[in-house]
C-alpha cells in the first residue's frame, strides 16, 4: 500500500544509477559505493510531532492520503527495523574493504525489491 509519486521514483532510480556508475568508475582506485535500500524502521518520523499533514485535503490526492493514514495509524511503532542495528551495519559497511554495491536493509526492503 505504498504510494510513490513520479518525482520520488525518478529520484530513487537516479540515485541508484548514479551510485552504480560511481562504483564502476571508482571501485578500481579504492573508492567504494553502496546503494542502500532501507525498509521501515522504528523512528519518530511518523509521529504527529514530526510529520505534518495538510489541513485542506485535495480530492485528487486521496490515494496518497490513504497511504499516509496507513503509515501513520497502522505501521507507526510496528516497523520491523531497529534503527540502532541499521546504524551499526552502516558503520561496518563504511569500514569494509569490499562493501556490497546493493544493500537491502530489512526483510520488507528485500521483499519489495524481489516482487519487482
Amino acid at each position: 500500500m505504498k504510494y510513490f509519486n513520479l518525482m520520488e521514483l525518478l529520484f530513487l532510480k537516479s540515485m541508484r544509477n548514479l551510485t552504480e556508475a560511481l562504483f564502476a568508475e571508482t571501485n578500481a582506485i579504492g573508492i567504494k559505493s553502496t546503494v542502500i535500500y532501507p525498509g521501515a524502521f522504528r523512528t519518530n518520523f511518523l509521529n504527529d510531532t514530526s510529520l505534518k499533514t495538510p489541513s485542506h485535503l485535495i480530492e485528487d490526492y486521496e490515494a496518497a492520503r490513504i497511504s499516509q493514514k496507513y503509515y501513520q495509524n497502522e505501521l507507526n511503532g510496528n516497523q520491523q527495523g531497529d534503527p540502532e542495528k541499521f546504524a551499526e551495519v552502516i558503520i561496518e559497511i563504511a569500514k569494509s574493504n569490499n562493501p556490497p554495491l546493493h544493500l537491502f536493509m530489512g526483510r520488507d526492503a528485500y521483499n519489495a525489491s524481489y516482487k519487482k
